[in-house]
Formats: structure tokens, C-alpha cells, sequence
């Protein structure tokens, strides 16, 4: 849902040098606020253990709903198959500020109550048996509550009324007696909406059938795959409507219809290759799109950001990242929907990187300040999991820097640890089991698949990255003398819940005619590595294509081959510092092209050198001595 970006300072630097006037540049703001507006605190999440005695087949939702008013009158059929002999009661989660006309059952009235606030208990006045499968008619009305869900919204666009709904996490209830859980998707439904002549119904599944009546019509959309309550949704306002045709690079054709406000429609045209670009790479990625026999939508609404309703994405505008993440949901949290809001980022997390790894294959200049910004936003704060040890608050499910970034990050690491063919395939495994398929899923059942591809245990990774809290650094400690490296890795944690992070680490080792980076199983803080090259080493970096959630890291090298000076931090981005044993005549800075960048005549012990306002790249530095010349090289990054 939300898709969040964090920009740190430094980064503005580098994002103009890699990413200019490009797209897909990160923005400093919160791109998909779906929940961002929302105040932290409790929430009514749902009485799992009143709905739990019958399983959900069928919904059909007949409503009005005219944007000009906030209000809703509505019929909610529901077929379902009881799962315990003898059940005399059914319960709906719904809110209490509506009012429920009447409830028929077999023909008859039944008489119901609302015993705790959003239950609505239904007396069958039977024992119904296993097994048997009917139906319940719920007729009602009212104006929805406009609470911290804000799921049922009347809101102006270009002064014309519109009405959405977003019901993630827990607002479904709100506007319609459903089961809001997320252990039973509903197998099929039917959105029957009336509403005035002027406006138009965008909905889940295929528009079956579009009837004009006096004073208006009636919209008839029809979804034939399994769905959860909270993806149910419809948006009524004056909509401008088109459809874009993708053909997948397999041969199969997607209907892509847009239903957008008229005054930005020529907008909404102008961005439809950005659908057509992620579609293609994820179907290529993972699988065809998973409700192709049906369609794929966008209906503008006024909320910021975007909500991935199952088939028709809600949508704020048409960023790029903002459409890429919405798209990954249809897979991710869509076609396997995270069985628990403590796993939020089986949802969140994986639409969060795939929409990242879009920058690797298709805009490979903004991949690497994408996994900066995503680094820098987790590490701005010491703590926190991506579990969600507080499924009451809203704002927690939905946090931007755990459950989407550091869910995204953890999925990184993950296919660093495995490699791309079993990542991936991984991941294939898991959309394709048709034990989560159309179905739900937990981070246990994630990565079973993981081991079972990879062969690997899996269980300390998921300990430290996932349930644990925070995020390591790291202080490399290196002795250089030749071709030889004596290599000691410290790391420390920046929360107590973990006291060392398991993960294989990157280390970049550069000399005159040698570039090579190398993987190291780092077992514990303070392990040692020996290393032999053909050549000197210069320069040593950690993880330089940033496959590691870490901070604060520091190479120290100490260089035995050096005569009179030692330059350091190296790499540097502010001050070069400089150790001489005795002061040098004059201090030349080249670049790589062997430009004269910075000249500087002295016979004082200087302590350093400002270099903040040079650009990235390979440098040398020439120190003359009387009677002598020392060459170094450094790297600003």
C-alpha cells in the first residue's frame, strides 16, 4: 500500500549525479500515505472468534451510494457453509452506527443484536449442521462513521463530489457487515451499485452491465477470484474512463481500464506506459498477472498515495514507483494475502523491493540511490523489527521505515544470501502453492520455500533480520603489506535484542590491476581473514553495492609498504586526514584523468586536507619530500 521514501543529505549529491531528471528519482515524501493520516492508538480489529464457525462463499453487495451525500443504503447477501455441527448463531463483523433494517434467512425474518460494538449477531433460530451451505440476507442504512479507518470517504475533486472506500486494515466493517479476518477469503463476489446518471462506479472484477434507470443507473461489476473483505471497494464520482490493451511478452493480453477524473485524463494517458513497463517485468519475474481471465484498473481517488483493491488499484497520481508498487501488491498481498498483521511486510515489504528491483533491470542509474535512501531510512532510528508486535495500532502495521523498507531490505539480503536462481525461483515457489495460492500465507510458510529451494537453515537469519530488532556496523581492521591483507571484522548492533547479525558480507579489494570483490562468511565479532593477491593492495571497501543493512562503517588500513605518510579515513568524503612523519614540500591532488584538481605548497605537518567539495571518483595524492616522492591513491565515494 504505503510506498515510502526517507532522503538523508548526502544522498542529494548523489542522486543528482545518478539520477538526474530521471522519473524515477526518489522523492522526498511519502509517496503512498494510505495510512499516514491516521492517529495512533487502539483499533477494533475483528471477534475471530465469533465468525470462525462458518467458511464464506459468495457476497453480493447491493448499495446506493450518491457522492453527493454521505450515506449509504444497502442489501448484503451471504452464501456460506457452516464448519460446526450445530450452529444456532452467525455473527458479522459491522459497525454499530449503522442500522440494520432486517435480516432475512430461508424466506424468514430473524431477530439480531449487537451485543459488543462492531458485532452483528444474527439468531438463526435453528441448529443448522456440518457442512451445510445457505444463505443470510442483511438490509441496512445509515451514514458511515468518519473514524481514524476513514474507510468510507465523501470527498471534492475540481469541486465535484466523489465517495471511496479503503478498508485496510480494519474498515471494511465499516461501510458493510462482512468477515473481516484474514483466514477466510470470500470466493467470489458481486458490487451492484446504484447511483445518479452523473456519475460512474469503479469496482473490483469485470463490468458486466452498465443500466440506465429515471435519475440514474446502475453499475454491475462481477469478481471471480478469491478476495479478503479489506480489498472490496468501489469509488463513485464523474469518472473519465479508459482502457489500455498490454500484450505480455508471452503473448498473453491485459485490459488495463483507467477510471480517472476528467480533468486529468490526458495525465493518466500520458503515464500508461509505466503499467505496461512493470506488468511485464513482473509477469516475466514471477508469473503472469494473477487475475489476467479478469482485468487490471486504476480509479483515482483524493487520498495520497495508493491502495492495491484487488483488480483496481485506488491511485493518487501517476508516479511511477507509486504504480510499480500497487502492481506488485496484485501478487504480493493480492493473489497470497499475509495471514496476520504482525506479517504486514509479506504484503508490504515485497511490493516495496520489487518495485526497487524495477530501477535494477529497467533504470539501472537509480538502483543504487534507491537501496541508499532505503538504507538510510531503517538506520535512521536504532531499533525496531519487522514483525509487528502491536497489531492494534494502525500506525505500527503500516510503520514506512520497518514494514516496508526494512521488509524490503530483508528481502535483499535474502536473495544475497541464496543467489538470484534460488531467490527467485523461491519466490515462484511460493505464488504457485496452492496451499497460499489465492489464498493467505505467513512468514514461516515464506520461508519454508526459501529452505526448501536453498537448502539452507534458515532460522538465525529470520531471528536476527526479522523478529529482531535494529541493525549492525561494522569496523574492518586491515593490515596491507603487498599482495597481502590480514583482515579483522568487528560488529556491533545498535539494539540489544540482537547481538550479532548472521549475514555473508561483500568486501572490495583494489589494487593497480586488481578489482575483485569478495564474499565472506563472518561467523562472530572480532573473526579474522588472510587474503593473498598477486598484486599490491590499495584500497579496501565494505559491501559497495549495498547488499547489507548496516551503518556506520569504518575500514582502517594499515598500510606497511608506506614510507613517510598514511592517508585516511579511506574512503573519504570530507576531510583526508594525513599522518607524515616529517612535513612535505608541496601536496599535489589528480584526478583519475590525471587532472591537477588541488595544489598545495608547505613545510608544516599539515593534519588533513578539506576534499568535501570534490566529486566521487579515484584520486591521487602526491606528497614531495626533499629527496623524495610518495604516490597514494583515495576514493571519494
Amino acid at each position: 500500500m504505503k510506498f515510502h521514501f526517507t532522503i538523508w543529505i548526502f544522498l542529494l549529491t548523489l542522486s543528482a549525479l545518478l539520477a538526474q531528471n530521471s522519473l524515477f528519482e526518489p522523492k522526498q515524501e511519502h509517496v503512498c500515505k494510505d495510512h499516514f493520516h491516521l492517529k495512533k492508538g487502539p483499533f477494533q480489529k475483528t471477534y475471530q472468534n465469533f465468525t470462525n464457525n462458518y467458511d464464506l462463499n459468495y457476497h453480493r453487495l447491493v448499495l446506493e451510494i450518491d457522492p453527493d451525500t454521505l450515506y449509504i443504503k444497502g442489501l448484503v447477501v451471504s452464501h456460506f457453509t457452516i464448519t460446526k455441527d450445530n450452529t444456532d448463531v452467525i455473527y458479522f463483523d459491522f459497525s454499530s452506527v449503522l442500522k440494520v433494517d432486517s435480516v432475512l434467512f430461508s424466506g424468514q425474518q430473524l431477530s439480531f443484536n449487537k451485543p459488543q460494538i462492531d458485532l452483528l449477531e444474527i439468531d438463526l433460530a435453528q441448529n443448522l449442521p456440518l457442512n451445510r451451505r445457505d444463505s443470510i440476507y442483511v438490509y441496512y442504512h445509515g451514514v458511515p462513521s468518519d473514524n481514524e479507518n476513514r474507510s468510507f470517504v465523501k470527498d471534492l475533486h475540481n469541486n465535484v463530489p466523489v465517495i471511496w472506500t479503503l478498508s485496510q486494515p480494519y474498515g471494511a466493517k465499516d461501510w458493510w457487515p462482512c468477515k473481516q479476518d484474514l483466514n477466510d477469503k470470500i470466493d467470489s463476489i458481486d458490487l451492484i451499485i446504484r447511483t445518479d446518471s452523473n456519475y460512474v462506479v469503479a469496482g473490483n472484477g469485470l463490468l458486466v452491465k452498465e443500466d440506465f434507470y429515471p435519475n440514474g443507473k446502475i453499475f454491475h461489476w462481477k469478481h471471480r477470484y478469491p478476495i479478503p473483505a479489506y480489498l472490496v471497494a468501489v469509488a463513485v464520482t464523474n469518472y473519465s474512463r479508459f482502457t489500455q490493451k498490454v500484450e505480455l511478452n508471452s503473448g498473453e493480453n491485459i485490459d488495463i481500464d483507467h477510471y480517472i477524473y476528467p480533468e486529468d485524463t490526458s495525465e493518466w494517458k500520458a503515464s500508461q506506459w509505466a503499467t505496461s513497463a512493470y506488468l511485464k517485468l513482473f509477469s516475466d519475474t514471477f508469473e503472469i498477472y494473477p487475475f489476467h481471465e479478469e482485468k487490471y484498473g486504476h480509479a483515482q481517488f483524493s487520498r495520497g498515495g495508493g491502495m492495491e483493491h484487488q483488480t483496481m488499484s485506488f491511485m493518487a497520481s501517476t508516479y511511477p514507483p507509486l504504480i510499480g508498487h500497487e502492481l506488485a501488491h496484485q501478487w504480493f498481498g493480492n493473489k497470497v494475502t499475509c495471514n496476520s498483521w504482525e506479517d504486514i511486510w509479506l504484503n508490504e515489504g515485497f511490493a516495496t523491493y520489487f518495485t526497487g528491483m524495477a530501477y535494477e533491470v529497467k533504470w539501472p542509474k537509480d538502483w543504487m540511490p534507491w537501496k541508499a535512501f532505503t538504507i538510510s531510512d531503517v538506520t535512521s532510528e536504532q531499533g525496531g523489527s519487522v514483525f509487528v508486535d502491536d497489531t492494534n495500532s494502525v500506525s505500527r502495521i503500516f510503520d514506512g521505515r520497518l514494514s516496508y523498507n526494512k521488509g524490503a531490505l530483508l528481502l535483499h539480503m535474502l536473495r544475497w544470501k541464496l543467489g538470484d536462481k534460488n531467490f527467485f525461483q523461491g519466490i515462484r515457489n511460493y505464488l504457485k502453492d496452492p496451499k497460499h495460492s489465492f489464498s493467505y500465507a505467513s512468514t514461516e510458510d515464506f520461508k519454508a520455500h526459501l529452505e526448501q529451494i536453498s537448502q539452507m537453515d534458515l532460522d538465525e537469519f529470520f531471528a536476527d533480520w526479522f523478529y529482531g530488532e535494529g541493525f549492525p556496523s561494522y569496523q574492518l581492521n586491515a593490515i596491507v603489506k603487498g599482495g597481502v591483507v590480514e583482515l579483522e571484522i568487528n560488529q556491533s548492533s545498535s539494539d540489544q535484542s540482537v547481538d550479532f547479525y548472521e549475514m555473508p558480507i561483500p568486501i572490495r579489494f583494489v589494487g593497480e590491476n586488481i578489482d575483485t570483490i569478495l564474499r565472506l562468511n563472518h561467523h562472530f565479532s572480532g573473526e579474522s581473514f588472510r587474503f593473498e593477491f598477486s598484486q599490491t593492495i590499495d584500497s579496501i571497501f565494505f559491501d559497495p553495492e549495498l547488499w547489507v543493512l548496516s551503518a556506520n562503517n569504518v575500514v582502517n588500513i594499515q598500510n606497511e609498504n608506506q614510507g613517510f605518510v598514511e592517508i585516511f579515513p579511506n574512503p573519504s568524503s570530507d576531510i583526508l586526514k594525513i599522518n607524515s612523519s616529517k612535513s612535505p614540500l608541496s601536496i599535489e591532488i589528480i584526478s583519475k584523468e590525471g587532472k591537477l584538481v588541488r595544489s598545495l605548497n608547505t613545510t608544516k605537518n599539515l593534519m588533513g586536507i578539506d576534499i568535501s567539495n570534490l566529486a566521487s571518483g579515484l584520486y591521487f595524492i602526491r606528497f614531495e619530500y626533499e629527496g623524495s616522492v610518495e604516490n597514494l591513491k583515495f576514493i571519494i565515494p
